[in-house]
C-alpha cells in the first residue's frame, strides 16, 4: 500500500471517528464537509469549565503534508480570550511544547481534539505551568478581576451557540443582552441597578 493509500484509509477513519465518538461529541461537534482533500477540518468546541461553557468555539484543525508525523495545527476561528491560547493568531499550542516532543504519529485527531477541550478547560493560572497566552499570564496575576471582566466581554461578544444545549441559561442570556444593550461596557453595566442575583 502506498503512503497516500495508507493516509487516505487513516484519514477516513479519522473523519468517521470525529462524527460517530460519543464520547466525543459531549465536547466537539464536527462540521460536515466533503472536501478532505483540503486537509481542513472545522468544527466547534464545547468547553465544560467556567465560564468557557456558556457557548462553542469554532475551530479549524490544519493538516500538515507531513501528517501524521508532524502535529496538526489548530486555530480558535472564534475569538477567545484564555491563557492557553495565543491572542495575536489565536492559535493553540497546548499540545506542542519544546519542539512537540509529545506528539506521536499515532495520536489520533480525537485524541488531539480532547487534549484541546482538557487545556482550554484548564482556567487557574495556578495550575498553568506554561501558559501559552503570556499577556493574559500578566493580566490575571495584575487583576484577576479585570482579566476575567475580560474573559466575559469576549464571551458575550463572540461565543457560538452550543450544539448540545437549546438554551445556555437565563442568566447569561439576560446579562447577554444588557450588555450588547449597551455595547459591552463593563463600567456602564457595573453602573446599573440590577438586582444581586444578575451582578
Amino acid at each position: 500500500m502506498t503512503h497516500s493509500g495508507f493516509l487516505s484509509r487513516r484519514l477516513f477513519s479519522e473523519i468517521d471517528r470525529l462524527r460517530n465518538d460519543p464520547d466525543l461529541k459531549m465536547c466537539f461537534h464536527f462540521e460536515d464537509n466533503e472536501n478532505y482533500d483540503s486537509r481542513i477540518i472545522n468544527g466547534h468546541i464545547s468547553p465544560r469549565s467556567f465560564p468557557y461553557k456558556y457557548g462553542s468555539f469554532k475551530v479549524k484543525i490544519i493538516l500538515p503534508m507531513e501528517y501524521p508525523l508532524r502535529m496538526p495545527g489548530i486555530e480558535f476561528l472564534t475569538p477567545i480570550y484564555h491563557l492557553q491560547i495565543k491572542s495575536r493568531d489565536n492559535k493553540f499550542f497546548g499540545l506542542c511544547r519544546d519542539g512537540c516532543e509529545d506528539w506521536r504519529p499515532t495520536t489520533t485527531l480525537s485524541q488531539l481534539i480532547k487534549t484541546v477541550v482538557s487545556r482550554t478547560n484548564q482556567t487557574d493560572a495556578a495550575a498553568i505551568s506554561k501558559p501559552k497566552n503570556l499577556d493574559a499570564y500578566q493580566h490575571y496575576v495584575r487583576d484577576k478581576d479585570d482579566y476575567w471582566k475580560t474573559v466575559m466581554n469576549m464571551i458575550e461578544k463572540h461565543v457560538c451557540r452550543r450544539t448540545d444545549e437549546p438554551i445556555i441559561s437565563l442568566k447569561f442570556m439576560t446579562k447577554r443582552i444588557i450588555r450588547k444593550q449597551i455595547g459591552y461596557d463593563s463600567e456602564k453595566i457595573n453602573q446599573l441597578s440590577l438586582s444581586i442575583s444578575l451582578q
